[in-house]
């Protein structure tokens, strides 16, 4: 089934309901509505609970590449989107802006994450790598809101890429979540990747750019973590890029240029690594520009090393940090 669609006045407005759009079932394809705002797509007038929920269902379509197919999904009282249960897989959320107004400029945060995948939802896709197809998920900044927000044990195989997570659509303003990408108790997430366009630009945000805590397995790569589209600093508060805690067997960066991440002009640490272990941060950018040429530091440590034993740093340049480089506490190190 078709809710919406790309010609002109296809568009439904679903606003000041209980809740805006459940999808159970297969296949649906929701594309140009107006979820939580009026019909002007400006002014707030949102769900009570969720702008949509996906429940127990697989292979539904929210958005899509063209301009004519975005959502609006904003100032709904819960998650714009919810992706729950582990019935619910291979879902596609792209092109869709994601707790602003139609322009893609001005806050219209939803109360709680801009998109949340838990309870074992597992291979959907946020975003993706072709022209039009990544999100702007920005504006959540009330409590722990997050851009996107990954939780739960068998929560695993979802990727989180070409996304604009807590700037406006032009990638260059401040609109920040709370955190940008929370990852929490799951395994076997992307965010970002190697080929052209899988990369987020996760800028802007009130705490970390992204925060993975007792999750396993999360691959992060080819991300702009502080910066703007532009390349210039615009940055992640209070803890900085990365929070990495509690976690194993995560991997920051890659081998390749294309798995490089660029963290810095952030307010806090560019790494943070705080209990976790056999964790691999390998050739990144840390305090520098795009190039590795030019300082664009975080104004805390480029990498605190707290209680956290046996990870692996290699081939990464560190530079540019207003504090130390690099620093290692606590015990076990």
């Amino acid at each position: 089934n078709t809710i919406g669609g790309t010609m002109p006045g296809e568009g439904n407005v679903i606003s000041a309901n209980v809740g805006g759009l459940r999808l159970d079932g297969f296949n649906h394809q929701a594309q140009g509505n107006i979820i939580g705002l009026a019909a002007d797509g400006v002014a707030p007038l949102g769900n009570t609970f969720k702008g949509i929920l996906i429940l127990n269902g697989s292979n539904h379509i929210i958005g899509g590449t063209q301009a004519e197919a975005r959502n609006i999904i904003s100032a709904n009282g819960e998650q714009g989107i919810e992706i729950s249960l582990s019935s619910s897989t291979g879902n596609v959320i792209l092109g869709n802006y994601i707790g602003t107004d139609r322009t893609g400029t001005l806050d219209r945060g939803n109360a709680l994450d801009g998109i949340g995948i838990n309870n074992g939802a597992a291979n959907n896709t946020i975003g993706g790598t072709t022209a039009g197809a990544g999100n702007v998920i920005s504006g959540h900044d009330g409590y722990d809101g997050g851009g996107v927000r990954i939780s739960g044990a068998a929560t695993t195989g979802n990727v989180v890429q070409g996304n604009y997570i807590g700037t406006d659509v032009s990638g260059t303003v401040d609109l920040g979540n709370s955190v940008g990408v929370y990852i929490s108790g799951s395994s076997g997430n992307i965010v970002g990747g190697t080929a052209a366009g899988a990369g987020n630009i996760i800028s802007g945000n009130d705490t970390n750019g992204i925060n993975v805590g007792a999750a396993s397995n999360t691959l992060i790569q080819g991300n702009w973590i502080g910066l703007g589209a532009t390349g210039a600093a615009l940055p992640n508060s209070t803890y900085g890029g990365i929070f990495l805690g509690t976690g194993s067997n995560n991997t920051i960066g890659g081998p390749t240029a294309a798995a490089r991440n660029v963290i810095s002009g952030n307010i806090g640490n560019g790494l943070w690594l705080q209990n976790g272990t056999a964790n691999l941060i390998q050739n990144n950018y840390i305090g520098t520009d795009v190039t590795g040429n030019v300082a664009v530091g975080n104004r805390g440590k480029g990498i605190q090393i707290l209680d956290a034993p046996g990870n692996t740093f290699a081939d990464n340049v560190i530079s540019g940090n207003l504090q130390d480089g690099l620093a290692i506490g606590g015990a076990g190190n």
